[in-house]
């Protein structure tokens, strides 16, 4: 899998350690025989956002604070281009998966 520099880079901020191995894709948690709970499996994945402030460096502290307290974390460094202050961001989130319905077949 070939991944691009910034994705690497933003791997890297939220796994240290891990930063040689594959991406994180579909995890199945174990669930042992005598549990009568049902786990749902989860995907977990990588979400990636630069945010971006017109109007100073106040307006992107108060977006990056923002996002900071959703567990969002810091990529690099703050950039600015043209009168615009940039920020990149990156957070591993878990989302269920749905189980999916096959589409409906015809036949002529």
């Amino acid at each position: 899998m070939n991944l691009s520099a910034t994705k690497r880079a933003a791997l890297k901020a939220l796994h240290p350690g891990r930063h040689n191995q594959q991406p994180l894709a579909e995890h199945t948690p174990s669930v042992s025989s005598s549990s009568k709970e049902q786990i749902k499996p989860e995907t977990k994945r990588a979400e990636y956002r630069v945010v971006e402030a017109h109007n100073g460096i106040a307006e992107l502290e108060l977006k990056v604070n923002d996002m900071l307290a959703q567990g969002w974390k810091l990529i690099g460094g703050i950039t600015f281009d043209r009168g615009c202050a940039y920020q990149s961001m990156a957070r591993i989130t878990s989302d269920p998966i749905e189980p999916t319905v096959p589409p409906p077949t015809l036949t002529i």
